[in-house]
């Protein structure tokens, strides 16, 4: 039985985006983009990964792409074993030669993202080595009718701008403290020579360019985390950073009442939606309440490997 791992040629290219769509279909970004960014998308990964198949008895049995123009690191965009080919090591063995492509253009860390609730691939992606950079990210949704009053809320957001000198150096501290207090020394270490420069990059892009605003959250006083927030339409969206031991429920609507009191520029809010970490939403007790629901379809985690 012959196999072998080549590049996808450019006539092949249509097979290789049925492939990665069949495969991918879990995946909200797949399944749940319209056709327009759903064709960008592909153009992007045509002109700018490396995508291979991994061929078995002349038939397509698993695809590959990897992006390497990321720094230190090779990131692994997509990797998938048809369903008629799984459980014969083809998943190891694309996972082994995007190593050894890695090693070869004398990279430091491979990475890549997976959906959080894909245990089979966790698992894989473990056993070569790989480790969590936090526990994921999920989402949170509450209506705005929902939201409970509380008059003895502490909670206060205090609003920044990016020339705020002191601002990106208290965020650092707060982001770096919440990775290592979840992956240890190694995604520290990952984090800020790889991640940390990307997510500080695209703060300060958002905040120039006023698509985003930023506020520190305060609870008597003390500085407890801080937020990034941006409406659209009827929604909120808003990313949280926050020390670990503040969570609860509690907290969580007492930030969603502080935050309907912040004026919109795009007419009344109607929800907020929350993009929080896996882990502080997995210590919170939810069993008792209903007003917030969680979109489970779009958890996803990073993960990485020093070489």
């Amino acid at each position: 039985m012959k196999s072998e791992i080549r590049k996808v040629r450019w006539y092949e290219w249509s097979k290789f985006k049925k492939s990665m769509i069949r495969n991918m279909s879990h995946d909200p970004q797949i399944s749940q983009t319209n056709f327009f960014i759903r064709f960008l998308m592909f153009i992007w990964f045509r002109i700018k990964a490396e995508n291979y198949f991994y061929i078995k008895d002349n038939e397509i049995a698993g695809i590959l792409s990897l992006s390497t123009n990321r720094g230190d690191q090779l990131f692994i965009y997509t990797i998938a074993v048809e369903s008629t080919f799984r459980k014969q090591g083809i998943g190891k063995a694309l996972m082994t030669f995007s190593g050894e492509r890695a090693s070869e253009l004398k990279k430091c860390f491979l990475a890549l993202v997976v959906m959080a609730n894909n245990s089979p691939a966790i698992s894989l992606y473990e056993k070569h080595g790989y480790r969590r950079v936090g526990e994921g990210i999920t989402y949170l949704s509450i209506m705005a009718d929902k939201i409970q009053t509380n008059e003895t809320n502490s909670l206060e957001l205090r609003k920044h701008n990016y020339n705020d000198s002191s601002l990106m150096g208290i965020l650092r501290q707060f982001v770096l403290g919440e990775i290592e207090a979840v992956s240890g020394k190694a995604g520290l270490e990952y984090f800020e020579r790889i991640s940390y420069p990307e997510y500080y990059a695209s703060i300060k892009k958002v905040i120039q360019k006023e698509k985003q605003l930023i506020y520190s959250i305060y609870s008597d006083e003390i500085l407890v985390g801080f937020l990034l927030l941006s409406d659209r339409k009827q929604q909120r969206d808003v990313a949280v950073c926050s020390h670990v031991d503040t969570w609860n429920f509690d907290f969580l609507n007492n930030l969603s009442s502080s935050l309907m009191g912040i004026p919109s520029s795009s007419g009344e809010i109607n929800i907020l939606r929350f993009k929080l970490s896996i882990s502080k939403v997995e210590k919170m007790e939810f069993s008792n309440q209903t007003v917030f629901e969680r979109d489970f379809s779009r958890n996803k985690m990073l993960m990485f490997r020093k070489l």
